[in-house]
């Protein structure tokens, strides 16, 4: 260690300070009265002395510097893969028993000796381990996410001396970003061990499910599964579509040759009406690595067959002659339409009777704001708000924003709205409104706004929309020449807009000539079915929408791998259906053999959100309950299935290449086990010499200021008692 000492004023005048102030006690105390003894006399002379040369040598505001060195050594971290994946291989070779045999070999004793060793086990996600429990793994991890690990990795020995990694894994990664991007990123050298063989061995699995989320009862309806094998080519294999054990449909498939693949198709006839739960099963053949991935499970959502869809417009509109023909593709869909036609507002047909509205499954309202029949509107209000049947209301042409406030019992509108001159609006999505089914008109969030990008624009005649808390947007509306992926809520107001609220479920697009969505991509020669999807995608949320409870719970998929996250929420209302928040609210959750409960915490606006991780599989059963107080206020059930580790046996050939890739861009080596021993002794890296240097301010002390009031207390005590002037 290292020292010095600084004074914001000349050294040399302290010096001279000093012997003057010597000079000055001798002075003081070469005689006393009354006369005391020498030895008592120069105690009083070295206390004032030392009093006063502290005082001055705190004004010379000292600062003491300290700066001593440290070695530190290099830190290597070592990433462990611990995915289920390395309990396949062949009997007494799998791979987790290889990686067993590389962790007890003394090379890592080596590396531990030489350098800070940072053990890491990852699968689908990462977490540090002592290297003494490394004889512990388990090996079933859910996922590879190489990724993540070396990026945990990096964060976990921020600041210190990182030098490299050391990665053990079979490098079948399938979850998390590009491993060779992250390690680059890293810039330190990663040395790979693999551990399993790139030569698939004999194996088949179910690699994917088509089908529809939603299909109709005593409909047939297509499923189609893509079956995937690896040294079994030519071989037949029976799959088999199972509903609650019963044997719905068996098909013959001939197994393909490597990385090839073959689609068995199933037509089968729902029976029942609700969300419905199937099992997809492939026979296994003969001498496979392994049969866990010789199933998966899907749900469908069976709704009842030959929906009735009901259109009421108050005014003639082409927006009729669309939906009818994009309606009337679907056999399952029975469609008829009634017009208020003229000023007089008489109908085009006569409207069913209320003793048939329960029959009905869906309306669409058009150009209502245009409607002058009086029964027309109180047959609609009587058939959403009476019959509770789920509504599509299309505004249309809007002259009076009041004309559009006389439907405010059936729309989610807070306050009346502003008519203004017509403006020609783009259509953007709102965040939720990406997830939202009813628009999934493309196969992901990136696709649907490209898809938005390309439609001609709407028309409207209002402005400063108040939605109620109910209420969700799901498109918001920005001027056309904006671009339509401006941000959501500062974009524009809204436009297309879903609530359920209660028995009360409607979906509300506040524009007009929603039919140019799908003429105007006819002419230009565009893919032009978002008009009918977001159509049909309409109906079918509205059809399906749950009963109307005070409270419902649901999770955010149906199903789950083993160990994977799941989010419950659940929402609340009071009796008129306005959220209600501050319950206490828990979720029951059993699978048969174990039971568990969680307590979800509120969001505000009725909403409440839980996570439980469900590690075994199974169908799990959720009885939530809400509690004020000691009452209960209502109770909700819902399921989920989890489903055994599969993400891991969909790839069972090791990935070495991958490794390879690793360890060449990154500058570090692809390790062969003969050579661990002779590697890890002559791999080096340099230790890092820190110097850490300490001001410290000496006149900013407390205990100097001590030191110096004690030794002017102790003469002044001492002269007190002799009583010395």
């Amino acid at each position: 260690m290292h020292f010095d000492l600084t004074l914001s004023y000349n050294t040399w005048l302290l010096i001279l300070a000093v012997v003057m102030l010597a000079g000055l006690s001798v002075w003081v105390y070469r005689a006393t009265t009354p006369k005391v003894s020498e030895v008592l006399r120069k105690l009083l002379l070295v206390l004032r002395f030392f009093s006063i040369v502290m005082v001055l040598f705190l004004i010379f505001e000292p600062v003491l510097g300290l700066s001593w060195r440290h070695v530190e050594k290099a830190v290597v971290t070592l990433l462990i893969d611990d995915s289920s994946s390395l309990q396949l291989g062949k009997a007494g070779s799998a791979r987790a028993q290889e990686m067993r045999k590389l962790l007890s070999e003394p090379w890592l004793q080596t590396l531990n000796e030489k350098y800070e060793i940072v053990p890491i086990v990852f699968s689908d996600k990462a977490a540090l381990r002592q290297m003494s429990a490394l004889d512990s793994l388990r090996f079933d991890g859910d996922g590879t996410n190489i990724r993540a690990a070396i990026d945990f990795a990096a964060e976990q020995v921020s600041g210190k001396n990182f030098s490299g990694m050391l990665l053990l894994s079979d490098g079948a990664q399938n979850i998390g970003g590009d491993p060779v991007t992250g390690a680059v990123q890293q810039g330190v050298p990663v040395y790979a061990i693999g551990v399993g063989s790139e030569k698939p061995e004999k194996d088949s699995w179910i690699a994917e499910i088509l089908t529809n989320e939603i299909a109709y009862a005593d409909t047939k309806v297509p499923v189609e599964a893509i079956v995937r094998a690896t040294g079994l080519a030519g071989q037949s294999a029976q799959v088999s579509l199972k509903q609650s054990g019963k044997t719905v449909a068996v098909e013959t498939v001939q197994l393909p040759q490597d990385f090839v693949e073959s689609k068995v198709r199933f037509d089968f006839v729902p029976e029942r009406a609700g969300v419905q739960k199937y099992e997809l099963l492939l026979t296994t053949q003969d001498g496979e690595m392994t049969d866990r991935n010789n199933s998966r499970s899907f749900y469908m959502n069976v709704l009842k067959s030959k929906l009735q869809i009901v259109i009421v417009a108050g005014a003639p509109d082409a927006e009729i002659t669309f939906l009818k023909h994009v309606l009337g593709k679907d056999e399952n869909l029975t469609v008829s339409s009634y017009v208020a036609l003229g000023a007089s507002g008489r109908l085009s047909a006569t409207l069913p009777q209320l003793t048939e509205l329960s029959e009905l499954d869906c309306i669409i309202a058009v150009s209502m704001p245009s409607n002058r029949n009086a029964a027309l509107d109180q047959w609609l209000r009587q058939a959403v708000l009476e019959k509770h049947i789920p509504m599509l209301f299309l505004t249309g042409p809007v002259q009076r924003a009041a004309d559009l406030w006389r439907y405010r019992d059936l729309l989610p509108l807070a306050n009346i709205p502003r008519s203004v001159n017509e403006k020609a609006i783009s259509a953007t999505p709102s965040p939720q409104g990406l997830i939202h089914p009813v628009l999934r008109f493309r196969e992901n969030s990136l696709e649907v706004r490209a898809a938005l990008q390309e439609l001609p624009p709407l028309f409207s005649t209002l402005a400063r929309l108040q939605l109620l808390p109910t209420a969700q947007t799901l498109l918001y509306g920005v001027p056309a020449q904006n671009s339509p992926i401006a941000p959501a809520e500062a974009a524009g107001e809204p436009v297309l807009v879903a609530q359920r609220q209660g028995e009360l479920n409607t979906i509300t697009l506040f524009a007009a000539s929603l039919w140019r969505w799908h003429l105007m991509m006819q002419k230009v020669e565009l893919d032009h079915n978002v008009y009918e999807k977001l159509v049909v995608n309409s109906v079918r949320w509205l059809v399906s929408a749950s009963d109307a409870r005070q409270m419902q719970v649901s999770t955010d998929k149906d199903i789950y791998r083993a160990g994977e996250e799941v989010v419950i929420s659940a929402q609340a209302y009071f009796e008129d259906f306005t959220p209600r928040d501050n319950l206490e609210l828990s979720v029951r959750l059993s699978n048969g053999s174990a039971v568990d409960e969680i307590v979800l915490e509120g969001q505000g606006r009725g909403l409440y959100e839980g996570r439980y991780h469900a590690l075994t599989d199974g169908e799990y059963r959720l009885a939530a309950t809400a509690k004020e107080g000691q009452a209960i206020i209502d109770t909700a059930e819902s399921k989920f299935s989890v489903e055994a580790l599969k993400i891991e046996y969909l790839q069972t050939a090791a990935n070495l290449e991958l490794l390879r890739n690793l360890a060449e861009r990154t500058g570090g080596a692809y390790l062969h086990r003969d050579s661990l021993a002779q590697w890890a002794d002559t791999l080096h890296f340099d230790e890092r010499i820190l110097v850490q240097d300490r001001s410290i301010q000496l006149w900013n002390r407390w205990p100097f200021l001590a030191v110096i009031v004690l030794a002017l207390s102790l003469e002044w005590l001492i002269r007190k008692r002799e009583g010395m002037l």
